[in-house]
């Protein structure tokens, strides 16, 4: 992959573009892209992300929600739906994460 130069308020910021593939797995991808220079390490992100998050359920209680919208109300209906590979993890949580 070759470097590209975007100019970003004067400032010339190099940059990659990287194909992810749009598998629903997408979000955790990109994450084991950006710390590994690779997706090898993408279950894991995923898995121990959900693991983060179902162990602290109350604390991002607000940022994950289930299909009908409503936020999970358990550990175990999280737990049942989240590693299923068509369930998008939440832009918000992700920012919150990584914060």
């Amino acid at each position: 992959m070759d470097v590209q130069i975007i100019v970003i308020n004067g400032l010339q910021i190099p940059f990659r573009i990287a194909k992810i593939s749009v598998d629903g797995e997408y979000l955790f991808s990109s994450l084991s892209y950006l710390v590994c220079d690779d997706v090898s390490m993408m279950a894991k992100i995923h898995t121990d992300t959900v693991s983060h998050v179902s162990n602290n359920l109350q604390r991002f209680k607000c940022f994950i929600q289930q299909r009908s919208g409503f936020p999970y109300g358990t550990e175990h209906q999280y737990l049942t739906e989240m590693p299923s590979p068509e369930l998008f993890i939440d832009s918000k949580l992700c920012i919150y994460l990584t914060c």
